[in-house]
């Protein structure tokens, strides 16, 4: 019986230099994806902050130019004969100038200057010498505002009035529908600073007692702060006074004209570090004599500064057009701003909240006149955004 013939195998194994050969194409290929990979990664961050940036100045802008516009709405007419009750008409909050502003002037802020963020603590400030005029730290609760940056506040009537009832007004008491001071609407509280306007005149007091099922809101004198001085409006009537002897006659009380009441209210705008994040941040804050002042509302990260000029128009003719800009400390009659110019800095802040570019910042920004100097350096992306905001209530 013949045997089996056995047949030699075909198949091979990889040498040594072959394998070697693999790993170093695999190895090729690996460094070229991640090459690809890396770049498209830098592309995105590029690309993505500098979206952040362009999205939350446009954000910031839009805050600003909304509230700063109506500066001074006074209700249904722009200029209104304004009787004024309370017992501070000096207060800054009080009579209505429509802007408050608030240079900050501890490291020279404004038009050709340069600030350099390294001379002062990247911390918020509550230091109120530091701006110019000092600033009321009640709009900046509680922990301040960001060194190098300007503080506005605007007053207006706000957007919220409400409708009177029978019998109107009288002279020691105003009458409001009752579900705006019973809590299910934006309710009355005393302490609250109204304005009640028939478009050709209005009166500025202060609530000191409400009936929730009458909406009878009274306005006594000697209480609340910072006071009515007349607790009567008495159309010629003789005798009807104050404690300094003024009289009080020039309130009216006419009964049916008056169509508008509502609270009087002081909006700022701050830039300040958010103690969650640890981004500069555009705050706003809003308030009425009422109120406890509180921390402001964050509205845009990475707003690093805020500078702001004002329109005044000084010249003989009044005729609503400014004839310089100047910084808040060299405004002398608030009444004459007319116009708001406004320059945020931002930067870019992505998903990780992290470096945004790969070369080191060192430029110098022009954010409304003022070069501002950002420190440290830092692979950030910034942008500058400005713009000029024309105030409506203002007639001459």
């Amino acid at each position: 019986m013949k045997g089996k013939i056995g047949h030699a195998s075909t198949s091979r194994g990889l040498t040594l230099v072959e394998l070697m050969v693999a790993l170093v194409i695999g190895l090729v290929i690996s460094i070229g994806v991640f090459e690809v990979f890396s770049a498209t990664r830098v592309s995105y961050q590029l690309d993505e902050g500098l979206a952040r940036a362009q999205e939350n100045g446009r954000f910031a802008m839009e805050f600003l130019t909304q509230d700063i516009r109506h500066a001074g709405h006074l209700g249904c007419r722009r200029s209104p004969k304004i009787f004024n009750n309370l017992n501070s008409p000096g207060d800054l909050l009080y009579p209505v100038t429509g802007v408050i502003a608030f240079e900050y002037s501890y490291a020279p802020t404004g038009p050709g200057t340069t600030y350099n963020a390294a001379t002062v603590t990247p911390n918020n400030s509550t230091t109120a010498l530091n701006w110019t005029p000092a600033l009321n730290l009640d709009y900046v609760k509680p922990d301040g505002a960001l060194p190098g940056s300007d503080v506005i506040a605007v007053q207006r009537l706000s957007a919220t009035t409400m409708p009177l009832k029978d019998p109107f007004v009288d002279k020691d008491t105003v009458y409001v529908q009752p579900e705006y001071v019973d809590g299910t609407r934006d309710k009355v509280a005393p302490g609250d600073i109204l304005m009640l306007s028939d478009c050709r005149e209005a009166a500025i007091f202060q609530v000191t007692d409400v009936d929730t099922s009458t909406g009878a809101l009274s306005h006594a004198a000697g209480a609340g702060t910072p006071g009515n001085r007349c607790g009567a409006w008495e159309q010629n009537v003789t005798g009807s006074s104050n404690a300094s002897g003024s009289a009080c006659t020039e309130l009216f009380a006419s009964p049916q004209a008056q169509v508008e009441i509502g609270r009087l209210e002081t909006v700022v705008f701050y830039v300040a570090k958010d103690p969650t994040s640890g981004q500069p941040t555009l705050f706003r804050n809003v308030f009425n004599a009422s109120m406890t002042p509180g921390p402001g509302q964050a509205l845009v990260e990475g707003v690093e500064n805020l500078q702001v000029l004002y329109g005044i128009d000084n010249g003989l003719s009044q005729d609503g057009i400014p004839d310089i800009y100047v910084s808040a400390d060299n405004v002398t009659n608030p009444a004459q701003i007319v116009s708001v110019k406004i320059g945020v800095l931002v930067h870019g802040i992505n998903s990780a909240g992290t470096d945004n570019d790969t070369t080191v910042d060192t430029e110098v920004y022009n954010v409304a006149g003022t070069n501002i100097d950002p420190t440290p350096d830092d692979k950030l992306r910034r942008r500058v955004f400005s713009t000029t905001i024309q105030l409506r209530n203002r007639s001459f």
